[in-house]
């Protein structure tokens, strides 16, 4: 086995540039997949960045709703309604909606997700200092998410120098009273979260004011799959109920499979993986082919055709291996790079790499397995006739 990796190897490093270019295609299809996965991963996490911070067992939601910013309203009197359900404790509304708030730097307007939420309910869990949610009593008042992006320039700052700062919000004054840590996603570059009352001002004209979804607790010790039947049995049809992990998992399907986007990262990696196999099938058809008359005097000598196999196999792996190792360094300064940039969560993980790692192996491997058949062209009847 080690003469055959070392012939395999010998093989490979023969003609420099060939090996190189080789080198080259699979370290440009890791790095290709590598990004696409990455990104794919970024946007199934930041999908339910602001769903892994609520407080509640089950949502509810009109039957409109398509993800985060596409969630259709519920009537008010629903809330009631499930209230009086055996076994929910609480029924909080959740108001989603848009908001145009300058920047106090340079006064350009970028568009932000608003939350609108009843301050006295316990709707979300943030990590890190507490946020101080009674503060939004008063009207006009903001929280303002510390992780957004950098276009809303020193307003973060500005509120943990001073606590309290003026901004314009859709047109209209406000004043930001506290922070939270959520951070921006794909289609948001950031959050900021009101009363019920100042979100209808704010969003008056512009969109419902009614909630768009509601965030049930149950009660100790019931279970979350039984009350949502319970709901949906009780209450009218224009709405449905759906345990939080499945709510959650739902909205990572819409991203992945519905949306366009979700479309572009599965085919770019597709991409990475025909670019890479492409290349390694002509640089090991390409060796077999030129060495054609060794390989027959190699099967004149007694070797058998599945040594030969396992000798051009040997030279996928160690395409695999080589070539993967300067495509992870790649992906993980384009990693860094679009981190900073984005504020997206990209992470070179032992998971990922690991999956990208395997794909390459299937690829050179698969690639590996065609060329072989150039093998049966090695006749030792035609180099000593």
């Amino acid at each position: 086995m080690t003469a055959g990796i070392h012939l395999a190897w010998l093989q490979l490093t023969k003609q420099k540039g060939h090996f190189a270019a080789a080198l080259a295609g699979v370290a440009f299809a890791v790095t290709l997949m590598l990004g696409q996965i990455g990104l794919r991963d970024s946007l199934l996490d930041t999908a339910n960045r602001l769903y892994s911070h609520l407080n509640a067992d089950i949502v509810m939601t009109s039957w409109q709703y398509q993800f985060e910013q596409g969630a259709g309203v519920i009537p008010e009197e629903r809330f009631a309604q499930a209230l009086a359900v055996p076994g929910v404790w609480s029924c909080a509304p959740l108001q989603i909606g848009w908001a145009a708030l300058k920047n106090p730097a340079d006064y350009k307007e970028h568009q932000i997700v608003l939350l609108g939420i009843d301050p006295a309910e316990n709707v979300f869990r943030f990590e890190g200092p507490p946020v101080r949610f009674d503060a939004l009593t008063q009207p006009g008042t903001l929280l303002f998410d510390g992780l957004s992006r950098s276009m809303f320039g020193p307003i973060a700052a500005e509120t943990r120098a001073r606590h309290r700062v003026k901004v314009q919000a859709s047109h209209r004054e406000a004043e930001v009273v506290g922070l939270f840590r959520l951070g921006p996603g794909f289609g948001t570059d950031g959050h900021i979260i009101a009363s019920d009352s100042t979100y209808r001002m704010l969003t008056a004209g512009t969109s419902s004011p009614l909630p768009a979804l509601g965030l049930i607790r149950v009660r100790p010790g019931a279970d979350a799959d039984q009350i949502a039947k319970k709901l949906a049995a009780a209450l009218p049809a224009d709405v449905r109920f759906v345990p939080m992990a499945e709510f959650q998992e739902q909205e990572k399907v819409y991203w992945l499979r519905v949306s366009p986007i979700g479309f572009v990262f599965t085919a770019g990696l597709l991409m990475g993986l025909v670019v890479g196999s492409v290349v390694v099938y002509q640089i090991l058809y390409s060796d077999v082919s030129n060495h054609r008359a060794e390989y027959a005097t190699m099967k004149a000598m007694g070797y058998r055709d599945i040594q030969l196999a396992l000798v051009v196999l040997a030279q996928a792996v160690l395409m695999s291996v080589l070539g993967f190792i300067p495509g992870a360094l790649m992906a993980e300064a384009i990693y860094d790079v679009t981190r900073n940039a984005t504020l997206l969560p990209l992470e070179m993980t032992v998971v990922r790499s690991t999956e990208v790692y395997l794909l390459t192996l299937v690829m050179c491997t698969g690639s590996g397995a065609l060329a072989m058949l150039a093998l049966r062209k090695a006749d030792p009847a035609e180099i000593f006739s």
